[in-house]
């Protein structure tokens, strides 16, 4: 139960993404997994697979950076940015997101069980209220 696993089984993930590999996908991620997208749409690990099931969505790029990873007993969450460029229905979708995904790990080991993608941005600022550290400047 390494962080390198951990690591793996994501780098993994997104090439399974790019590539439309519905069977790697599957093994990669729990039975009940759900993907909550940039929009707040929430999909089953059916509707998310089914994406790339019937060609609705294409990828043609699509980056993983971890920043983060925290680990729990048997789970982690790892945080991080994707960047993709894909096409959805034929519609263009080209983003820079926030990307959170909790693993777990099982007899088979590690695998997503959650994905969370938000677009990028930094908190609004009021007067007098404290900055997060990301958005001091120093």
């Amino acid at each position: 139960m390494t962080d390198a696993e951990i690591h793996t089984v994501l780098e993994r993930l997104t090439h399974a993404e790019l590539t439309a590999d519905v069977a790697a996908l599957e093994s990669l991620t729990t039975d009940d997994m759900t993907l909550v997208g940039p929009l707040g749409f929430v999909l089953d690990k059916n509707e998310w697979l089914d994406r790339h099931r019937t060609g609705a969505l294409t990828t043609a790029a699509l980056a993983w950076q971890p920043e983060s990873l925290r680990r729990h007993h048997d789970s982690a969450i790892v945080i991080g940015t994707q960047d993709q460029q894909a096409h959805y229905q034929g519609h263009r979708v080209q983003a820079r997101l926030r990307a959170t995904h909790v693993l777990l790990h099982l007899d088979a080991g590690w695998r997503v069980a959650s994905t969370h993608l938000s677009p990028m941005g930094q908190p609004p600022t009021f007067s007098g209220a404290p900055q997060p550290a990301a958005a001091r400047s120093n």
